[in-house]
């Protein structure tokens, strides 16, 4: 019965605050207005974030305190409530109408297409995950190794876990860790329920998030279908996911930031909001993954390279955009100032990362090696979409703005990629691309599949 009590009040927080940030962040996506619990599912993993940091600091303030939990998130849920009723409940963003989806026949057999498709890719989920409930060994050794961590040892030692030397990948950041102990904290139990859970929440918003952006700006539902079709089609994706890694999740939050940059190209009354939304999207990426930092700032330079060009000056747009992404990436700096790990992965001696930073040979080496590993493990969905733009062609009258701000974003993130391998001491540095290079791709594959459809032509009925 105790278990029972719990699971309730678990769901009731859980999907009460997504109800609320429902209610302040799809105010600005029109085509999700109409479905409320829709709206709901897909901003899950928001909900997540912000109960995972709550989680985090109730673990440091309060020694994990179930009661202090409870409060803390009531608390935050109110705080939403009373911004929606104060400043957004009566709001309306209007944009000009986009989207020409005739209900026809052809459409009802596309959406009929993907939902098939849909459902049967979960199926596959369910039957992978409890094949292998623990996931694979990144899970086992880091993810969910944190969450035990924080579960079981939740008094004032908790972190010593995670100073250690010894202990693999300990500088990761908490979001995974947190939001699966927070539910084992919930329950009592740590049942392997919750981490299956989690990364199939993450795996199905991913999806509907991209169908249904892309329906608001595109006319051609097959347009939208094929982008979908081939996120589903991914086997990488799929595993990743089954795996309990963290590339997913962070794919989740890349993408939405995509979304509000290409409304704020079509809406320029509500420019800085939508600014400081993507802002903040991708600055919980940090907070999901280390990668996620290198993400927000490459994102943030990007959008400054070309609002340089056009003004000659960065405008208070990006300074929005900075606003979010370091509001939102927070935690994740909390964890990096005050509880960093030691990391095996880098040369911690001064004059050793000097020398292997102004290596060219050992440059030329990574870049060497990430080419081939491009080469041979190369994903079939960057041809397909490279085959596809080639074949159905450019629309000229597409807004190409998010697609190049994607391709310099894509090439920025390489670039700091790059300094960071040169900074490994490590002579095995093909093994460690080849391990890291498919994540990467499927990290960015949401949002490369969303700004490269929104400026194919429109394929005919």
């Amino acid at each position: 019965m105790f278990f029972l009590l719990n699971l309730i009040l678990f769901i009731f927080l859980t999907f009460s605050l997504a109800y609320i940030l429902n209610k302040i962040v799809f105010i600005y996506i029109p085509s999700f207005q109409q479905n409320s619990v829709l709206n709901t599912f897909i901003l899950i993993p928001l909900s997540l974030y912000f109960s995972s940091v709550l989680y985090f600091f109730n673990l440091i303030l309060f020694e994990n305190s179930i009661v202090s939990l409870i409060f803390l998130e009531i608390s935050l849920i109110l705080i939403f409530y009373l911004m929606f009723s104060y400043k957004f409940k009566n709001k309306k963003v209007i944009y000009e109408k986009i989207a020409n989806n005739k209900n026809d026949k052809f459409n009802k057999i596309l959406n009929f297409f993907f939902y098939f498709l849909f459902v049967f890719i979960i199926f596959i989920f369910l039957i992978k995950s409890f094949r292998s409930p623990h996931g694979e060994i990144d899970a086992a050794l880091v993810w969910n190794r944190a969450a035990r961590f924080m579960f079981r040892d939740s008094g004032e030692y908790w972190l010593n876990n995670f100073l250690l030397e010894s202990n693999f990948h300990a500088g990761h950041p908490f979001y995974l860790g947190a939001t699966i102990a927070r539910i084992w904290t919930y329950l009592n139990i740590e049942t392997k329920i919750a981490p299956i859970s989690f990364h199939l929440i993450h795996y199905i918003s991913t999806i509907l998030l991209l169908f249904y952006s892309l329906k608001f700006f595109l006319k051609k539902n097959i347009n939208v279908v094929i982008s979908c079709i081939f996120l589903c089609s991914s086997v990488l994706f799929l595993q990743l996911s089954v795996n309990q890694y963290a590339d997913i999740p962070i794919s989740y939050f890349i993408l939405f930031s995509f979304i509000f940059l290409a409304m704020s190209q079509i809406n320029k009354t509500i420019e800085l909001e939508l600014f400081f939304l993507a802002g903040f999207f991708i600055g919980i990426a940090g907070w999901v993954k280390n990668e996620g930092l290198i993400y927000a700032l490459s994102l943030l330079l990007s959008l400054i390279f070309f609002d340089y060009l056009k003004n000659k000056k960065i405008s208070k747009k990006n300074l929005f955009f900075i606003a979010g992404s370091f509001i939102a990436a927070v935690p994740a700096l909390i964890k990096k100032i005050f509880y960093l790990a030691p990391n095996h992965y880098f040369s911690v001696n001064l004059k050793e990362k000097i020398y292997l930073i102004t290596d060219f040979d050992r440059l030329v080496t990574i870049i060497k090696n990430m080419i081939n590993v491009f080469l041979v493990n190369g994903n079939y969905l960057i041809i397909f979409l490279v085959a596809i733009a080639y074949i159905i062609g450019i629309n000229k009258k597409a807004n190409f703005e998010i697609f190049k701000i994607f391709l310099l974003y894509f090439l920025f993130s390489i670039s700091f990629f790059i300094i960071i391998f040169l900074q490994m001491p490590y002579d095995d540095i093909y093994g460690i691309i080849k391990a890291t290079y498919g994540r990467w791709q499927m990290q960015l594959l949401p949002a490369c599949l969303f700004s490269v459809f929104l400026i194919l032509k429109e394929v005919k009925n």
